[in-house]
């Protein structure tokens, strides 16, 4: 038995597979490529505008003659599946990828894409070069992907026109290998807002934003990891203009101590629960009090085994 797609318009009727356009060649104009798990589920996707050629396991070939809204590829015989859109998408439309299937293992090529959403699946990898083809990707979102455990080097080098990654890796859970140079390119990058939320991070690496000196904002960026041990002492060295790191370090329950000069460069900084409920910091807190533009209030919550606890002004505790 073969795959079954279904296809729907933008105004949601239903289009049968044609020949209208079985004299345009797509062979260099591959879209996407991925590699689905064994599931009984169907694949979903969003790519609206699209129209062109889909592959399935090198069988089977459907071409598509009219711009498509929702792409739905039945699950066969519980089956890994490797799928390629060849194709185009059509002026009118945005350019958006939406994968939102438990399904997804394996995020090869991603190509001409302005948006891109692969939220809540089980992919466990994703290719060093995938995103090569879309220099024009604005936004992605990458959340809730609780099987994969790396990212590759180059995985965002092609992607300087992203300027905010707020939440584009929240609930990674085993996410705990990132490249130092993972943000190299994002030179004008100003929001990474809760990027790291929640996953497996140990150690992060120092040269993490060297190159994004225009960042401004790193609330909640690794809150909620739990097993992260050590905050490198010269993250932020470069970040000059950054001012808010709300809750930025809260609930590392195993961190175990904060460089001293982690925020030398940051004036005006608001570290209100930046390193809430981190129950096992020690040795000294910065004074970050001292400077009388800045706000911390509950910054070192529950911090108690910190030497100097005790000089933490009420309001910072």
């Amino acid at each position: 038995m073969r795959p079954i797609i279904i296809l729907f318009l933008a105004i949601f009727s239903c289009i049968s597979c044609s020949d209208k356009i079985t004299d345009v060649d797509f062979s260099d104009s591959i879209l996407l490529e991925i590699k689905t798990e064994r599931s009984y589920q169907d694949l979903k996707l969003q790519m609206p505008g699209f129209y062109g050629v889909i592959s399935i396991n090198d069988e089977r070939e459907i071409r598509i003659d009219e711009p498509t809204k929702e792409i739905i590829i039945e699950s066969v015989d519980n089956e890994e599946q490797h799928i390629v859109f060849k194709g185009k998408y059509d002026s009118e439309q945005t350019k958006l990828l939406a994968l939102e299937s438990k399904q997804l293992k394996e995020l090869i090529v991603v190509s001409d894409i302005e948006n891109l959403i692969v939220n809540n699946t089980n992919i466990q990898s994703v290719s060093d070069e995938c995103l090569k083809n879309s220099p024009q990707l604005n936004s992605i979102a990458f959340k809730n992907n609780t099987k994969i455990s790396s990212l590759p080097n180059d995985f965002l080098s092609y992607t300087s026109n992203i300027n905010a990654f707020r939440k584009t890796f929240w609930g990674c859970t085993m996410l705990s290998d990132i490249p130092g140079d993972l943000f190299k390119t994002n030179v004008n990058a100003t929001d990474f807002s809760n990027v790291f939320y929640a996953c497996n991070i140990h150690t992060i690496p120092e040269e993490l934003f060297t190159h994004n000196i225009s960042a401004e904002n790193f609330e909640g960026a690794f809150s909620q990891n739990h097993n992260l041990h050590v905050i490198p002492e010269k993250l932020f060295l470069n970040n000059i203009n950054a001012k808010r790191f709300y809750s930025s370090f809260s609930y590392c329950d195993k961190l175990q101590s904060i460089p001293n000069q982690l925020f030398d460069n940051i004036e005006q900084g608001v570290y209100n629960l930046a390193f809430s409920d981190c129950t096992n910091l020690q040795g000294n807190a910065p004074t970050l009090w001292d400077d009388t533009n800045a706000s911390g209030t509950f910054c070192f919550r529950g911090c108690t085994k910190l030497e100097n606890f005790n000089d933490i002004p009420d309001s910072w505790k």
